[in-house]
């Protein structure tokens, strides 16, 4: 292989990683849904209580982001 084919593999797998977060912030809820910052807001305040609820720990203003796309079917 040459080293154009390596260095855009190698590029590839880079953005594909940078593109996997482990948690959403508003702004990721609101592109995503094309939601208002109000709901996006309340969005993760409801899924850090579920997850509160069943003995996760949760930061404010973020949410875990396998959590987010398994409840709102994405990916």
């Amino acid at each position: 292989r040459s080293t154009l084919d390596r260095s855009s593999a190698a590029s590839d797998v880079y953005k594909r990683q940078k593109k996997k977060k482990a948690f959403y912030n508003k702004d990721d809820i609101m592109k995503m849904l094309e939601a208002p910052e109000k709901r996006a807001k309340q969005i993760i305040k409801d899924l850090n209580k579920e997850l509160q609820d069943k003995g996760f720990l949760c930061y404010d203003k973020v949410v875990n982001a396998k959590y987010f796309n398994e409840r709102y079917n994405i990916e």
